[in-house]
């Protein structure tokens, strides 16, 4: 009846030996979803997988969001097989040549019979010949874990990945074409406002179109410097407009806006008549601005020359 037991799926064709039971030397020591390893790295391949899905669709340009979904489910499917491969594999690898190498050189001794398994901890395995078998003894066989746990992670794992993509392309950068005509526009409309204020001689007007245009010049300067950051050139243009020029007018705007931005935080204190007060709140700032400002529009000129007809 014992011998009958023992065989089975993978029984060398041989009778088994008493309590025995067929293990030889598997590649993986334990299932995926016990085995922590396999759970690190395939958290990773997640995270790795996630980000990568997030820059590949915000980088797309294609302005659908199903692509975005699309392409972060592509790229999570690749991504996460991959990283099973080798975060899976590759350890199960070295664990194999591990146990056999404990198998080649932990010997018993010459008598035959159960010995301590010197691959599991908790089962003998059966010594004969001069060699170890594929018999084990347990005091019981393990039950077999359920799949649910690693078809779940990996579900997750994928819905994760594909939600990063679709956040990705929701969150695209603004076009560095769109975002220097939305600033070309502000800064008509501030210049327009200083020029009237200048021309009426009127240090409160002035004041007062610093600060009603301030806030808008800010936002504009801002959305302009993080498409040129977010953009890629191509033989030294962007968008058909040339590279050089367009971060000369980035880096230009930046710190006109700080100083646009120094000279109305610094005549906020001073009194609503005190015209003394703003001229020296503003001339503390004004050669930034000014120098600033010249750079700025050397370059606007080289830009709209460009990108003429």
């Amino acid at each position: 009846m014992d011998e009958q037991a023992g065989q089975g799926a993978g029984d060398p064709g041989q009778a088994a030996p008493a309590g025995g039971i067929w293990d030889p030397a598997a590649l993986v020591d334990q299932p995926l979803q016990r085995d922590p390893l396999f759970l690190i790295g395939a958290a990773l391949t997640t995270l790795v997988a996630a980000y990568s899905a997030y820059s590949n669709a915000r980088n797309s340009g294609i302005s659908t969001s199903l692509f975005g979904v699309t392409s972060g489910l592509l790229d999570g499917v690749l991504a996460i097989a991959t990283g099973l491969l080798v975060l899976w594999l590759a350890p199960a690898a070295v664990r194999r040549l591990l146990r056999k190498r404990r198998l080649s050189t932990q010997v018993p001794g010459e008598a035959d019979g159960w010995y301590s398994d010197p691959m599991r901890a908790g089962q003998e395995r059966l010594w004969a010949d001069g060699a170890w078998t594929g018999w084990v003894k347990a005091d019981r066989v393990p039950a077999r874990p359920s799949r649910w746990p690693l078809v779940i992670g990996v579900a997750a794992a994928v819905v994760v990945v594909g939600a990063a993509g679709a956040w990705g392309q929701t969150h695209q950068p603004t076009s560095v074409r769109v975002a220097y005509t939305d600033y070309s526009r502000t800064l008509r409309d501030f210049g327009s406002a200083m020029s009237a204020a200048e021309q009426a001689q009127s240090v409160p007007q002035v004041v007062a179109a610093l600060s009603a245009n301030a806030a808008s010049l800010r936002a504009a300067t801002t959305r302009f410097v993080d498409a040129l950051d977010s953009a890629q050139s191509v033989d030294g243009a962007i968008e058909g407009m040339p590279t050089t020029p367009l971060f000369n007018v980035g880096v230009a705007a930046q710190g006109f806006s700080d100083a646009v931005t120094a000279m109305t935080t610094a005549y906020a204190s001073c009194p609503s008549t005190d015209v003394p007060c703003f001229v020296s709140a503003i001339s503390r700032h004004e050669a930034d601005y000014e120098r600033f400002a010249s750079t700025m529009l050397s370059n606007l000129v080289v830009i709209d020359r460009a990108a003429a007809p």
